[in-house]
């Protein structure tokens, strides 16, 4: 149920963003899920920025033992392939650790407000003189078993994350 009212969504703002013209195309907001309807969790409408194309999608990262224990918000010219590493919300490409647009199970043990960013996480783009505002909606996570290669942690069951991105003022 909650993948077709996602669904439905996206298709509402991708005809909002068709009908409206050119400022329409430049503020984009759409709703993300891990599992998505194909795992990759990628975004529809396309945001749009000075006659460019990006999309958004959540990108699951499992240890060893397959479970889920992080995700990252990837945004990427719509035209790279998805294998791509590329992720234009890290300015720099040198970023390592926690940011504002990863998702560590562990981190939402105690709800998204307690997360390390919070709920709502912005992230300043100023090459592309775009705002990107991430809120997770829900964050859905289960213990994992402590095994002799891995300590006890948490795994993502689910996560939905609203994105929305704008020019910047």
């Amino acid at each position: 149920m909650k993948i077709v009212v996602i669904a439905l969504q996206s298709l509402a703002l991708l005809l909002a963003s068709s009908a409206g013209g050119a400022a329409a195309a430049e503020t984009f907001s759409a709703v993300l899920s891990y599992p998505g309807p194909s795992h990759a969790g990628t975004s529809a409408p396309v945001y749009r920025r000075n006659g460019r194309r990006y999309r958004f999608r959540l990108v699951p990262d499992p240890d060893i033992a397959q479970n889920v224990i992080t995700v990252e918000l990837v945004m990427q010219p719509a035209d790279a392939p998805q294998s791509s590493n590329a992720n234009l919300l890290d300015a720099t490409g040198r970023l390592h650790g926690m940011q504002r647009w990863t998702f560590a199970a562990s981190d939402f043990a105690h709800g998204p407000s307690k997360s390390r960013y919070g709920a709502v996480r912005t992230v300043k783009l100023a090459k592309l003189g775009t705002v990107v505002t991430i809120t997770v909606e829900h964050a859905g996570v289960a213990p994992t078993k402590a095994t002799p290669a891995l300590p006890a942690s948490y795994r993502f069951t689910n996560l939905v994350v609203r994105v929305e991105a704008a020019r910047a003022e």
